[in-house]
C-alpha cells in the first residue's frame, strides 16, 4: 500500500506540490526519504538529510501525527507523512 507524504516549507517549494504519493512500502524513514528522491525529486534528499544522513534540525518529519526520532523511525503501510520546515523566529530572537 503506498505511503501518502505531505509536504511544507522549502520541499513543498522544491517539488512544486504539496501532497506526494509513495509507491512501494518503505520500512523507516529513511527509506521513505530515498524513495521520494528516486521518485520525484533527487533534490528532497539532499534537502532533508544532514551530513549524517538523519533529518536535518531544519525539519520535522510526523507519522500518523507523532514526530518520528530520526530516519529509522518506522513507517507503517497506508499512513501519513508530514515533512514541515522548522519555523524560527519571535521576540527576542
Amino acid at each position: 500500500m503506498p505511503v501518502r507524504v505531505r509536504l511544507f516549507g522549502r520541499l513543498r517549494g522544491i517539488v512544486g506540490c504539496d501532497e506526494l504519493v509513495v509507491q512501494g512500502s518503505p520500512a523507516t524513514v529513511g527509506e521513505l526519504v530515498r524513495l521520494l528522491a528516486q521518485q520525484y525529486d533527487t533534490r528532497i534528499q539532499k534537502e532533508l538529510l544532514d551530513e549524517g544522513g538523519d533529518i536535518d534540525h531544519s525539519y520535522a518529519v510526523f507519522i500518523g501525527g507523532q514526530r518520528a526520532g530520526g530516519t529509522d523511525s518506522a513507517v507503517q503501510e497506508g499512513q501519513e507523512v508530514t515533512i514541515t520546515s522548522m519555523i524560527a523566529g519571535g521576540f527576542g530572537c
